[in-house]
């Protein structure tokens, strides 16, 4: 489970920012919908960041995904740190500095880490991993570069022998990872904490690419099943003529069917938005029997408004007694429908004036249930994360 992420200089992100699945104390919001981690640690299931085109979204997911795509890099990756190409901060006195992520989450185990990294494209300046013990964070490695020495100094915690210290740092390269070395080695702590990146945080395809639909027949194969469960989706989405979903050649098959005539059509055949809809659903189904942190990057894009809420709320329901977490990142402002999610899941993207990002919470902003109206409020400038129209004319 993911309780928080912490990102610097990294895209549109100047200063720390952070957004947080803890939920906040608020007797007017529904428990029920919160992962109970400990009596005073509840996270929540469904995240929303909202905002305008160009206003940083997206930049939590990249973060994500590059810092999963450095730790679980092949061994015949020369350089994992090209997945953070044009990721810099680009303006001002912080231009060329390296981007910091970090991320704080539990594992399957059901043990609390904090995870962070310092890097630009060249090397990783500094890599720590702590544990929490009854609530004191304890170092199970830290690592930095210094530039006079040209190397690295490691500090490791008590648990470790002088021989698998030794062997953790051997030849590790400035590209790589303490954390995966250690989990290559099978060391307690490290592939528990290495396997929550591989198995648990999750960024989902979703549509546009071969990735959608390599998910697809991944999904379908391992689970038949899940044919019919997919047709009866789509038909809760008012979605009708779909009679069957298959995996033919090596590729999804939709068979369709109306009064006169059936025909099948590939998955690239179909389009768009019911590419982006069959992923949704089979994220959402995996996400019921295997615990998952999804994120779905412009999540209600090419769906209608009714749909992108009744996906949210299936998900919910899903996940009722389960530990998954859903996060989507979307200008469209129809997660906002009060009751759909609780206050402290939604979050909101802006621009200053420099043109750096910030994130915000909704439970920021005070207000009363008598006259709750959130979508109209936000549409109408009351939390900000609006797009400032301007008059344009095109001229010969």
């Amino acid at each position: 489970m993911l309780i928080s992420i912490s990102i610097k200089n990294f895209k549109s992100v100047r200063d720390t920012e952070i957004v947080s699945f803890d939920a906040v104390k608020d007797t007017r919001q529904d428990d029920s919908r919160l992962i109970e981690v400990d009596e005073k640690t509840k996270l929540l299931k469904t995240l929303a960041i909202i905002g305008p085109n160009g206003a940083g979204k997206s930049s939590i997911v990249r973060a994500l995904e590059a810092m999963k795509a450095i730790v679980t890099s092949p061994e015949d990756d020369q350089n994992p740190l090209r997945h953070l190409i044009g990721s810099s901060f680009a303006f001002g006195e912080t231009k060329g500095m390296p981007s910091a992520i970090a991320v704080d989450f539990i594992t399957s185990a059901g043990d609390l880490y904090r995870y962070r990294m310092l890097v630009d494209m060249n090397r990783i300046f500094s890599e720590s991993l702590y544990k929490s013990v009854d609530g004191i964070k304890k170092m199970v490695y830290a690592r930095r570069f210094h530039p006079k020495l040209n190397g690295y100094r490691c500090t490791f915690g008590k648990i470790y022998e002088y021989e698998e210290r030794r062997e953790l740092t051997r030849k590790l390269g400035k590209t790589r990872t303490v954390l995966q070395s250690g989990a290559k080695l099978n060391l307690p702590l490290f592939a528990d904490v290495y396997s929550w990146f591989v198995d648990n945080l999750d960024i989902k395809p979703i549509g546009f690419a071969s990735g959608s639909e390599a998910y697809l027949v991944k999904m379908l194969t391992e689970h038949p099943e899940w044919s019919k469960k997919l047709v009866d989706f789509l038909w809760s989405c008012d979605i009708t003529d779909i009679k069957e979903i298959m995996v033919k050649d090596g590729h999804p098959l939709f068979i369709h069917s109306n009064v006169s005539q059936k025909y099948g059509s590939y998955f690239l055949g179909e389009s768009l938005s019911l590419r982006r809809l069959v992923t949704i659903g089979a994220s959402i189904f995996e996400a019921y029997y295997k615990t998952k942190i999804m994120f779905f990057d412009d999540f209600g894009m090419m769906l209608h408004p009714y749909v992108v809420q009744h996906a949210i709320k299936l998900f919910e329901e899903a996940n009722a007694t389960g530990k998954s977490q859903l996060v989507v990142i979307d200008c469209n402002s129809s997660a906002l429908k009060d009751g759909l999610l609780r206050r402290d899941g939604v979050y909101f993207a802006e621009k200053t004036a420099e043109g750096t990002t910030r994130y915000y919470s909704l439970a920021d902003f005070k207000y009363s249930l008598r006259r709750l109206n959130t979508p109209f409020d936000y549409l109408n400038g009351a939390y900000g994360a609006l797009p400032i129209m301007s008059e344009f004319r095109f001229d010969k």
